[in-house]
């Protein structure tokens, strides 16, 4: 006995095998006339996900940030040593350009590390909108 419900499966039925039939075709394994397959490259390397690549960036900021602030309270302690911040009148030349290269090189780091700080603030606001973890 056939059912009547049945027979109004049929036609979607049909269809649904067409579409698979034809969405994804079988590879030929004896195809001599066709082109080889592109082999991918060696160059090629594994993509990281945006969570890890964001990870990374921080610690690389964070490294840089250290680096910075570091250097800059090495810099104020030799400067400390000299006077600073108000040096004696009895500085010779030398001393007073040591001390002015020491100055420009803590405002340097100084700069360094509010731009790494900045950074870091930037991808925690970003990580905040899309609602990622942050690192």
């Amino acid at each position: 006995m056939i059912y009547p419900r049945l027979l109004l499966l049929l036609p979607r039925l049909l269809l649904l095998l067409a579409t698979g039939a034809t969405s994804a075709p079988l590879p030929e394994a004896a195809c001599l006339s066709c082109p080889t397959a592109v082999q991918p490259s060696a160059t090629l390397e594994v993509r990281a996900g945006p969570g890890e690549l964001n990870a990374n960036k921080a610690l690389d900021l964070v490294t840089e940030f250290n680096i910075h602030v570091h250097s800059f309270d090495d810099l104020i302690e030799r400067l400390k040593g000299l006077g600073y911040p108000n040096f004696p009148k009895q500085l010779t030349e030398e001393e007073t350009e040591k001390a002015r290269v020491m100055i420009m090189q803590a405002k340097h780091h100084q700069k360094g590390a509010q731009e790494a700080y900045s950074e870091l603030e930037w991808m925690q606001i970003q990580a905040e909108i899309l609602h990622e973890p942050t690192p």
